[in-house]
């Protein structure tokens, strides 16, 4: 619904698990569907191969109870990511949002510019996959892109105003 080419890894290639090939040695891998068969992130294909191999004879681990051979991934290029965003979505409106990430430190910064808020309302007026979402946002060398889209309930608050957020959804739900 966004478009793949505002999508961080929009130019993934989409497979079964036992059909996924890393090229080049590295890229970057997870599964399709929210269930987080596992979590995404760098694999390098000798890796893959054997954890592909292991899977299909029937291992399981604690943190890969859902894959199967069947699990659909994405495959894409890694990419460097600069910076990560945060946002609370309600009613069609970016509500709050927080930086959350720089390269690979982790921090929680209020403070977001005003060209990450309009890319995110941007997205939010082209496609939303309900009432209330969680929309997180990157910047790579190309720009901004959406790297995903979260559970509304069940996401990292970072230092997103959540009194803005509740009384968004109360204004959305109860006050409509």
């Amino acid at each position: 619904g966004f478009g793949s080419e505002n999508l961080l890894n929009g130019d993934g290639i989409v497979s079964r698990f036992a059909d996924a090939v890393i090229p080049d040695k590295k890229g970057f891998l997870r599964p399709c569907e929210d269930l987080k068969a596992f979590n995404g992130g760098p694999f390098d294909s000798e890796n893959l191969k054997d954890w592909q191999k292991s899977i299909a004879e029937g291992e399981k681990s604690t943190r890969t109870l859902q894959l199967t051979s069947d699990t659909m991934v994405v495959v894409a290029p890694t990419k460097v990511i600069h910076r990560e965003w945060r946002f609370f979505v309600v009613g069609g409106k970016v509500v709050t949002g927080s930086s959350y990430r720089t390269l690979f430190e982790t921090i929680s910064d209020p403070n977001v510019d005003y060209d990450v808020y309009e890319f995110a309302q941007k997205m939010v007026d082209k496609w939303q996959p309900g009432e209330c979402f969680v929309l997180d946002i990157v910047e790579t060398k190309n720009g901004l892109s959406i790297i995903e889209v979260n559970c509304f309930n069940g996401s990292g608050l970072y230092a997103c105003d959540m009194n803005k957020t509740f009384k968004a959804v109360e204004d959305f739900y109860v006050n409509r």
